[in-house]
């Protein structure tokens, strides 16, 4: 049996070539400004979906609380071309549609939400990285040191609104509605009321992930640590 050798291949180890500074300034800068512009493009929508948020839970109040108002006000859309006469619809049915559609608006939001606060900081660390390349590293912080700097106490108050409250609000909101729902809607069938509680249960899972849960978990590792560096005192 012949056997034949198969030729070594030397494959060169390809090392990365040092930039220049001021080449690797500027690939940090258009970085840092495309990275930025899909920021700004994530907030616009976040604060989109906040509003529509906000006016589908006024419209989820209208219908728990008014359905029979909401139904005679309600008119004919066009749907692929097709004249629909929504107030002919059954308003459990509506209840479902609504619903599912703050459901999937709120999901949006959360995940949406999530991943602006998680850009920031990388931002900052870009910020950091340019900067320490810089005569004057203080010229290039206006998203870290130069935004925190001074900061008002408004501003505090806007992100305790939008962080803190607005979930809670949430979460009381549906719970409110849900109770509502079983307590004085007898007209409408048992399906439709579980339907409504499943999606209501997912929007409450949802906030509660997005910032409740996290910041409740971060707050009792805070009392540990302190308790802890109390006990070695």
């Amino acid at each position: 049996m012949l056997l034949v050798q198969a030729p070594q291949v030397r494959v060169a180890a390809v090392l990365p070539m040092a930039l220049d500074p001021k080449e690797e300034v500027a690939l940090l800068h258009e970085h840092y400004k495309d990275s930025f512009a899909h920021v700004l493009v994530r907030e616009q929508r976040r604060d989109r979906l906040f509003v529509i948020l906000v006016l589908m839970f006024a419209l989820l109040t209208l219908q728990v609380q008014y359905p029979a108002t909401v139904g005679d006000a309600l008119g004919t859309v066009k749907v692929l071309g097709v004249d629909v006469t929504v107030k002919n619809l059954p308003l459990p049915a509506l209840l479902d549609v609504t619903w599912l559609l703050t459901l999937l608006v709120g999901l949006k939001y959360c995940q949406t939400a999530l991943a602006v606060e998680r850009q920031y900081p990388y931002l900052h660390q870009l910020e950091e990285a340019i900067a320490g390349r810089l005569s004057n590293a203080e010229l290039f912080c206006r998203e870290g040191k130069a935004y925190l700097r001074a900061y008002p106490s408004v501003l505090n108050w806007a992100w305790f609104c939008y962080v803190v409250l607005f979930p809670l609000a949430v979460l009381a909101g549906t719970s409110l509605l849900m109770v509502t729902l079983w307590r004085d809607l007898d007209d409408y069938g048992g399906w439709h009321k579980l339907f409504c509680t499943v999606m209501a249960a997912a929007l409450i899972v949802s906030f509660a992930l997005y910032q409740v849960i996290p910041r409740l978990g971060r707050a009792v590792e805070w009392f540990r640590e302190r308790g802890a560096s109390e006990a070695d005192h």
